[in-house]
Formats: structure tokens, C-alpha cells, sequence
């Protein structure tokens, strides 16, 4: 019974859109009406997906929290269209990115960034040793070698010399021996003398990250435009 009144839903929605969508759902009948989107985007029903598309923006409020959760299961499970979708219904650009950035999709990160997403945003960074922080996308970035992530972050205007808590984006990449990410920091006019609360440099954390035991995972290149 409950197949049939979905099908029988689905069919005045298909061709009475604009007149279902004069109503207020509930929040249930949201949900259920977000689910039938995800499945049409998926199934790739065009005209199905547009009139569920105009019924959840006029007669569905989405909530942030319930946005952003979306957001992310799409960003790890779908592709570009659901999350245009989502963010023209008013899903939050900044928790989008953040969970693109986290999946690594960067077709999406693109997206996002091109329609004002901020590059300043946090993202919660995850240690088995130590309890969850915030830090910045650049960061998250470096540290799990998204190198298009890292670009594409920095074209969209991220200052590479902007610390977060006294540590900037190239000693960041310096602890965790990411070579590729230094270059493209360097290039991008990263400032290698910058000091940390403690007075140490990119240079120096090269020698005291992860795994580091007093030696670099950094080639003597790299090392060397750290040390100018």
C-alpha cells in the first residue's frame, strides 16, 4: 500500500508540480520528498527531478543542520548535480565545501568556491591521540595530501600567510613532510620566515612533525627553500 501511494505522490508531482507545491509539507513529508530527489538525480529522471526540485524550495523549509547532513552523505556518496540542488534550496555553501573538501571531490570543491563558498571556513580535524579540533581548509587540505584542494583554495583568494593559532599554512605542510604542498605555497608567495608562538619556522617544523625522530621527510631541495 505504501509503494502504491508513493507512485500515485509521485505522479500528480510529476505532472501537477506548481500546484502541489501551493502547500506546506511537513517535515516528514519533506524527507520523504529530499529521498525521491536524490533517487531521481540518481535514475537521472530530468523533468521528475525539476518538479521535485521547485516543490521542496517553495513548500519545504530546510533547516541548516538537516542541509548540511545532506550535504555530506551527497558529497561522499553522489555527484555535482545533487549538491547543486541542495545548495540552491538553501543548503549552506561553507558545510558543503567543508565535507567536499573531506571526500576529496574536487568537481564539487570547484563549484563551491566559484559560487562564494569561504575559503576561511574549519573544518573538525579527527586524532586518535588527542580530541577534535577545527582548523582551517588549507590545513585539512595539506595535511591529507588534497594537492587540488590546496590549489584550488588558494586561487579562490586563501592568504598563505594567514596563522591559525600562530601556525601558517607552510609550516603545516613542513610538519607533515609535504613536499608538493611547500612548493606550491612558496610559489604562491608563502613567507618562510614567519615565527609560531614559540619562535620556531616552516624550516623547523620540517624536523619536529609526525614521525620526524630529528630528520625531514622533506628532500634537500625543498629543505633549502625552506632554510632562505
Amino acid at each position: 500500500m505504501a509503494n502504491i501511494k508513493s507512485i500515485v505522490f509521485l505522479f500528480l508531482l510529476f505532472f501537477a508540480g506548481p500546484v502541489c507545491s501551493a502547500v506546506r509539507y511537513t517535515p516528514s513529508e519533506c524527507q520523504a520528498l529530499g529521498t525521491y530527489l536524490l533517487d531521481a538525480l540518481k535514475k537521472k529522471h530530468k523533468q521528475l527531478t525539476k518538479s521535485l526540485a521547485h516543490t521542496l524550495a517553495s513548500s519545504c523549509l530546510l533547516s541548516e543542520d538537516v542541509a548540511r547532513k545532506a550535504v555530506w552523505g551527497i558529497s561522499r556518496d553522489d555527484g555535482l548535480l545533487a549538491v547543486k540542488v541542495l545548495t540552491i534550496l538553501g543548503a549552506p555553501l561553507d558545510s558543503a565545501l567543508d565535507a567536499a573538501i573531506y571526500w576529496k571531490r574536487t568537481e564539487i570543491v570547484k563549484y563551491l568556491l566559484v559560487h562564494g563558498a569561504d575559503v576561511y571556513g574549519l573544518i573538525e580535524a579527527s586524532d586518535d591521540m588527542a580530541p577534535p579540533e577545527f582548523i582551517p581548509l588549507l590545513h585539512y587540505a595539506i595535511r591529507e595530501s588534497y594537492r587540488e584542494g590546496v590549489e584550488l583554495l588558494i586561487k579562490h583568494g586563501y592568504d598563505v600567510n594567514r596563522a591559525h593559532e600562530g601556525i601558517t599554512p607552510l609550516m603545516v605542510a613542513s610538519w607533515y613532510g609535504q613536499g608538493d604542498s611547500v612548493k606550491i605555497l612558496l610559489n604562491a608567495g608563502a613567507q618562510t620566515g614567519a615565527q609560531d608562538q614559540s619562535g620556531y619556522t616552516a624550516f623547523d617544523y620540517a624536523f619536529i612533525g609526525p614521525q620526524a625522530l630529528g630528520w625531514s621527510r622533506l628532500d634537500a631541495g625543498t629543505l633549502a627553500l625552506l632554510n632562505k
